[in-house]
């Protein structure tokens, strides 16, 4: 805050919270969603990007933007999809990597389009 402002005295304006996400029932990160449980399977529960994601995607349990939200939460955590990877275990090897982003392409899933097919 302080390097925001510019001075010693924090006025509140100079405090933003643009990364914070509101509880809202019907939001992709609410507590209860089935993004965020996802997530955490993956990261506190160590399990496979591939059980967890891949596989009830392709059964259409999850849908593109539900999986788009997943990677673009591990994309803030782990800047980039080899880091995102080791993150969401999805493998560590150049083979594994193009699986991955195979995977990601043949579905049209971008998290920076709302996991929609790029235009």
């Amino acid at each position: 805050a302080m390097v925001i402002c510019g001075n010693y005295k924090i006025k509140a304006e100079a405090i933003t919270f643009d990364d914070v996400i509101p509880y809202d029932s019907n939001n992709l990160y609410s507590e209860n969603n089935l993004v965020l449980q996802r997530y955490r399977q993956m990261i506190v529960g160590k399990k496979s990007f591939w059980d967890v994601v891949y596989r009830p995607f392709l059964q259409r349990e999850l849908k593109r933007e539900e999986v788009a939200a997943i990677i673009k939460m591990g994309l803030k955590e782990a800047g980039t999809y080899r880091r995102l990877m080791e993150l969401f275990n999805a493998g560590r090897t150049e083979q594994d990597y193009k699986r991955f982003m195979k995977a990601l392409t043949r579905h049209g899933i971008n998290p920076h389009f709302k996991g929609t097919k790029s235009p």
